[in-house]
Formats: structure tokens, C-alpha cells, sequence
């Protein structure tokens, strides 16, 4: 055997090596990408959890609401609150549709943002109000969705 077809037998597995490598490392950054995925997804759960828990366990919150949905005047404290609580709810979406441009949620999750939009947002003339005030806050990408969004759905709805 010369040197010849040895070096061209090693040549050809160290190509072969180098290409399971690539094809390795590909399967790799595949899967920490879904397990990406997976994290941001339980993040985001945990999220909504404490949002949820945020709203059910204190003592103003609920009542703040009602009285928003009703368009009843709020105190001066409760219009605190009740930004805080409102800033912090966007702050979350804003993130939401962050995640999503990135390409780490799915499709299904543009569609509950737009819910919050419409379920929250528009419902009441203070939570509008509370926006525009508030908005200059957010991504520019999040205030588009939303202002794209409020612009179809009149004021008073």
C-alpha cells in the first residue's frame, strides 16, 4: 500500500467525520431550540399563574375591574393600582410578541395577545385611556398590534 491511498483512505474519513459532526451539531441546535421552546413556554405560564394570582389574591384588584368595566370613577389610589396592574399585564403581552417574532412560539399564541387585546384593552374606555397614556412604555412592534388591533374595534363597544 503506498502513501498515497492511505493519505486519500484518511482523507476520506476525516471528511466523513467532519460531516457526521455537522449533522450531529445540526441535531444539537435543533434540540436546544425546542427545548427553548419548552422553557419560554413554562415561563410563560408561570406568568400568567402569578398575573392570575396577582388579580384573585389581592384585595383591590377585582373590585378596581368591576369598577373599570362599569366605568365607575376610580380613586386616586385605585388609579394607582390599577395602572401598576395594567402596566404590568402589557408588559407581559409586549414580551409575548416578542418571543413570538423570534420565532419561539407557536401561531396560536398571536392569537391569545390579539384575545387580551380585545378582552382587556378595548373593553373599557379607561383601560383605553390608560393606554394611550401609558403606551410610549412598550416595544414599537407591540404598540402597532395593539393600536392596529384598537383601530377596528370602536371605542364604545
Amino acid at each position: 500500500m503506498d502513501i498515497e491511498k492511505i493519505n486519500h483512505s484518511l482523507a476520506l474519513l476525516a471528511n466523513f467525520g467532519v460531516l457526521l459532526g455537522i449533522i450531529f451539531l445540526g441535531l444539537e441546535i435543533q434540540q436546544n431550540s425546542e427545548l427553548m421552546r419548552i422553557q419560554i413556554a413554562q415561563t410563560r405560564a408561570s406568568d400568567a399563574i402569578a398575573a392570575q394570582e396577582l388579580s384573585i389574591n389581592s384585595p383591590y384588584i377585582p373590585q378596581i375591574r368591576i369598577k373599570v368595566n362599569n366605568g365607575d370613577q376610580l380613586t386616586p389610589e385605585e388609579s394607582i393600582r390599577y395602572g401598576d396592574y395594567f402596566r404590568a399585564i402589557n408588559r407581559a403581552q409586549d414580551n409575548l410578541l416578542f418571543q413570538y417574532q423570534a420565532g419561539m412560539l407557536r401561531d396560536s399564541e398571536i392569537r391569545s395577545i390579539e384575545g387580551f387585546v380585545r378582552g382587556r384593552i378595548s373593553t373599557a374606555e379607561a383601560n383605553r385611556q390608560l393606554w394611550e397614556q401609558s403606551k410610549t412604555i412598550y416595544s414599537d412592534d407591540y404598540i402597532e398590534f395593539v393600536d392596529s388591533i384598537l383601530l377596528d374595534i370602536p371605542a364604545n363597544n
